[in-house]
């Protein structure tokens, strides 16, 4: 498979090694050290199931993992919740605070929104325990979330 960083070279995901370097001959091959690579995701399996305690963690690979986190993002307040459900909010980290960004939301977009701050909280706190940068995709079903 191919990192983020060779991706963004144009690295096919899971194309060949030949095939790779036909795409980016400037990349780096690097040898794989898969016994490191699962003592790491035993580590970071251990840290998914303890951020999320109470919530269904479901391995689905090495190094991917599915969470349900809907009881949490029931019990997590909006960023910053205004009179009839309007809330200001943007895809990144920062929150906008102009009139133009007020939007309505409806109950199962507030869990959306919700499970998305839980999903930045959870991004920032492992790359600040254990260096690592992680994607988090969101949904309200696997395939959203994955895509």
């Amino acid at each position: 498979t191919t990192n983020y960083a060779a991706r963004a070279l144009g690295a096919a995901k899971c194309g060949s090694k030949r095939q790779i370097v036909a795409q980016c001959p400037s990349i780096r091959l690097v040898q794989q050290n898969m016994q490191l690579y699962r003592t790491e995701a035993v580590k970071l399996h251990a840290f998914v199931q303890s951020h999320f305690a109470n919530s269904i963690v479901e391995r689905s690979g090495l190094d991917e993992f599915l969470v349900d986190v809907t009881a949490l993002a029931r019990e997590k307040p909006l960023p910053v919740v205004l009179p009839k459900g309007r809330v200001f909010w943007r895809t990144s980290s920062e929150f906008e605070h102009d009139a133009e960004s007020v939007i309505m939301i409806d109950e199962h977009e507030r869990l959306i929104v919700r499970a998305a701050v839980l999903g930045e909280e959870f991004r920032r706190d492992l790359a600040e325990k254990m260096s690592y940068k992680v994607c988090i995709g969101v949904g309200s079903t696997r395939s959203i979330a994955k895509q």
